[in-house]
């Protein structure tokens, strides 16, 4: 059901029943959720195999191939994908014999450590067969990543590279640290106050004339 073949999509619809007086996709939505449950219980490849048409098809590098043989070689090793769709709407044509379904689905791996699933859409179209209703084509998109997260805001940053940065110029003056900063005679503060200013002047310098290149 994952795929990245959703410029497919349009034609899918085209082959399934866009007609006047379609019925209710009831009988559709019912199988469509059997065959989630199928896949939930014994897995995807004997899912997609039991529930593809005699003609399902499924496409592949190479083109697309026919058939519940070329269904069951695709879906072969995939055992661990642990998918789950909801069917969330569909169209049946109104000889009740092709339509399809549209949902939403899930995708993680089992035995692996959890992370973020992936999730996506697919559009499933059906026809009728002696079994019921069976699928003749499966097709998905998934969902764009998230946005990643802006970082929390920090409004002690600023504070603590401020003391670090004392704590440095301290060390500096032979001041073991911050914590006996306060012990520091008033000629060796006052030195350390001027090693910041001149610090921080020549860091003014430098941003102006980076904003001077730069314009």
């Amino acid at each position: 059901m994952p795929s990245s073949r959703a410029t497919l999509l349009t034609a899918l619809l085209g082959l399934s029943c866009a007609t006047p007086g379609a019925r209710s996709p009831a009988p559709l939505l019912e199988a469509d959720r059997a065959f989630a449950e199928e896949a939930r219980l014994h897995g995807v490849p004997a899912a997609f195999t039991r529930f593809a048409a005699p003609d399902a098809w499924v496409l592949k590098a190479s083109g697309p191939e026919r058939g519940r043989e070329a269904v069951a070689r695709t879906f072969a090793g995939r055992e661990k994908m642990d998918l789950r769709w909801e069917p969330k709407g569909g169209e049946l044509s109104a000889d009740g014999e092709q339509g399809y379904t549209w949902g939403t689905w899930t995708l993680t791996m089992k035995g692996e450590a959890p992370g973020v699933p992936l999730t996506g859409r697919y559009l499933t179209t059906w026809r009728r067969t002696a079994e019921g209703y069976r699928w003749t084509a499966d097709l998905g998109e998934s969902d764009p990543p998230p946005p990643a997260a802006a970082p929390p805001p920090c409004p002690l940053c600023g504070t603590w590279l401020l003391v670090d940065r004392v704590d440095r110029l301290a060390s500096g003056a032979g001041i073991p640290g911050r914590t006996t900063l306060r012990h520091a005679s008033q000629r060796q503060v006052r030195g350390i106050g001027a090693r910041f200013r001149r610090e921080t002047q020549r860091g003014q310098r430098r941003l102006h004339a980076r904003l001077e290149l730069a314009g």
